[in-house]
């Protein structure tokens, strides 16, 4: 568990073949103590609210909830609470709930709202239990993103195939 997962510390390149290489920065360092007069306050964004509530049942799906919250900060360009200034705050916005992506960004797909949304459950058991679940939802974003380009471009196949006749016919007019 990381426990202090924020988009500061989620690295994404590209690799020298292109394909994108993604690295989880600062493990080891000591989890959040939202009681702690010290507490970065910009960080507290990502907690969980489960971390926000001092309970001592913390488990990976802490981490699922502060991926979520990165998740929606790259589908909207916004946080899902906006700037709430203490733990307090947020676990008051958490009661509230997050606007649905799509609502910030009509261009998000619904495919990743949804699973947005379900990374960032208030209660952890309706949250996916691993990292493993989550990328099975990436994967079927991706699969259904690969078979909605192959259906485009067989239709515009099929467009420029339908259009030849008319094309010949033009060049014939013009000699």
């Amino acid at each position: 568990i990381h426990q202090n997962l924020t988009s500061d510390n989620v690295l994404i390149r590209r690799t020298p073949s292109d394909a994108e290489d993604v690295k989880v920065l600062n493990f080891g360092t000591s989890p959040f103590d939202i009681n702690d007069l010290d507490f970065p306050v910009e960080k507290a964004k990502y907690l969980s609210p489960e971390q926000c509530s001092n309970t001592s049942e913390i488990d990976e799906r802490t981490d699922i909830y502060s991926l979520g919250v990165i998740l929606y900060e790259i589908l909207t360009g916004k946080h899902p609470f906006g700037f709430a200034s203490d733990a307090r705050a947020l676990v008051a916005a958490y009661e509230k709930g997050a606007t649905p992506p799509r609502e910030v960004s009509p261009a998000c797909p619904l495919l990743l709202e949804d699973l947005c949304l379900k990374l960032m459950e208030s209660d952890p058991v309706k949250r996916p239990k691993s990292a493993d679940l989550v990328a099975q939802g990436v994967e079927e974003f991706l699969e259904g993103a690969k078979e909605k380009d192959r259906r485009r471009d067989e239709a515009l196949r099929l467009c420029d195939q339908a259009a030849e006749p008319r094309r010949r016919h033009q060049e014939l007019e013009a000699e």
